[in-house]
Order: structure tokens, then C-alpha cells, then sequence
């Protein structure tokens, strides 16, 4: 099974951690300011950001990279 952590990485990115990877740290810019993150934890190779735009984009842990993107609410800001 995958193995990682995702955690804050300042106000617009978040920070993949692989423990045991040739690359064990990965940041990940965000389009706008992280509101919230949770893994998905039915399907791990998911994590979900929320972020300030009011835009949920789903992000892919393997390849580092957001695959897709929904509006959910208006702008926060």
C-alpha cells in the first residue's frame, strides 16, 4: 500500500512526504490559499484540498499533481 503523509506547507502549497523515496519531500503549489485537506482514505493514491477560490481539487499523491478540480462555493476572499 502507499505510504505518505501530506501536511501545510505555507498558506498556497502542501508538502507530500514519502518516507523511504529517492525524493522524500514533494511541494505542491496550490491555485489559491488552502482552506482545508483530507486523504481519501477508500482510495489512497487521493488527497482532497478545499481552497479559498471555493474551488475542491482532487490531487493525484503519485504523480503530485491536481487532476481535478470543482467549484463548491463562492470565493471565501
Amino acid at each position: 500500500g502507499l505510504q505518505y503523509f501530506l501536511g501545510n506547507y505555507g498558506p498556497q502549497a502542501v508538502v507530500l512526504v514519502e518516507p523511504g523515496n529517492a525524493e522524500p519531500f514533494r511541494r505542491i503549489e496550490l491555485p489559491a490559499r488552502r482552506v482545508h485537506f483530507a486523504v481519501d482514505s477508500a482510495r489512497p493514491r487521493f488527497a482532497y484540498i478545499f481552497t479559498e477560490d471555493g474551488q475542491l481539487h482532487q490531487l493525484n499523491v503519485i504523480t503530485a499533481k491536481i487532476e481535478k478540480s470543482i467549484k463548491l462555493t463562492e470565493p471565501y476572499s
